[in-house]
């Protein structure tokens, strides 16, 4: 049994004003309601939300949510999950009336992120998407919301949890120090970093439909007065062709399109030596250093090391 896709992301954020006027003058989101505790609803696609934004005296991940096919893998992967003593707690009525879901349990990773597995996500098929500006849409179809990029201090245990407890399959590694796993055909639905203190997201990945989506976002932002903190690039994992704005809560999204798609039955694992093929300047010198990471500390030190040696 496996994961599918990530099906939604909570945070408790401290500016829902400066949130949503971001979501929807830049990024194009459609507000899809309010939760009971205030909750802004957030869609991208047909589903009833992928992002909701709690009210909150401290930014912070709330819960990442992911979504397995139906009620036979939902009750499989539980029983795994138990059965590998991994602490799993029924979701309260409140909770599973929030995440608008037929069912769904919670549980912490090795790192400390609280996350979810659920099935059954509500699809209001009388309130057609509609994005809040001009534009094309976006890619989530098979795909999920889009990736995560997290930190933690313990690369190697997270993976293993990921592919052992949740079913994902590794893509591929960075050189100094980060894994992506994928749970279906985008190049990965989750990341992980050494490169900062967790329990933290560096950033969200929203995929749309069109460069010119990306391209009118870029302008957006700077319109609107949003901070760009990596300027239009393409990376050389997934080739996604994007930028990376600033949120009010401190972590970056990443806005982009022409994510690779991988193919399993030719797929091969390997690691990559450098992060972009073009672009993806930083523009703040305070995201340079918080991406620094000593290369003797991370899993491929001697290939560093040899690389040093060899120029």
């Amino acid at each position: 049994m496996a994961v599918c896709e990530l099906g939604y992301l909570g945070l408790g954020v401290r500016d829902l004003d400066a949130w949503q006027r971001l979501a929807t003058a830049v990024l194009g989101l459609q507000v899809g309601g309010r939760g009971s505790d205030g909750a802004l609803y957030l869609r991208c696609d047909e589903r009833h939300h992928r992002i909701a934004l709690h009210p909150s005296s401290a930014d912070e991940v709330r819960y990442l949510g992911w979504q397995v096919p139906g009620p036979a893998e939902f009750e499989a992967m539980l029983a795994e999950l138990r059965a590998a003593g991994v602490d799993v707690r029924d979701a309260t009525a409140d909770e599973l009336a929030s995440r608008k879901a037929v069912r769904m349990v919670r549980f912490t990773d090795p790192a400390g992120y609280p996350s979810e597995l659920f099935h059954g996500p509500l699809v209001p098929a009388s309130q057609p998407f509609h994005p809040s500006r001009p534009m094309s849409g976006f890619r989530t179809a098979g795909l999920g919301l889009g990736h995560v990029l997290v930190f933690a201090d313990d690369v190697a245990t997270m993976e293993r949890f990921y592919v052992d407890r949740l079913g994902f399959k590794v893509t591929d590694y960075a050189l100094r120090g980060s894994v992506f796993l994928r749970c279906n055909p985008r190049h990965h639905s989750f990341g992980v970093s050494a490169a900062g203190k967790g329990p933290r997201i560096n950033h969200l990945m929203i995929e749309t439909l069109s460069i010119d989506d990306v391209g009118r976002a870029l302008d957006l932002c700077e319109a609107e007065g949003f901070p760009i903190v990596a300027s239009l690039g393409r990376h050389t994992n997934d080739h996604m062709v994007s930028f990376y704005v600033d949120t009010p809560s401190g972590f970056h999204i990443e806005y982009g399109c022409m994510g690779r798609l991988i193919d399993d039955a030719t797929w091969t694992v390997h690691v990559n030596d450098w992060g972009d093929a073009w672009g993806h300047k930083r523009v703040q010198e305070q995201h340079q250093r918080a991406m620094r990471v000593d290369p003797a500390k991370t899993p491929f030190a001697h290939m560093i090391a040899k690389e040093r040696v060899a120029s």
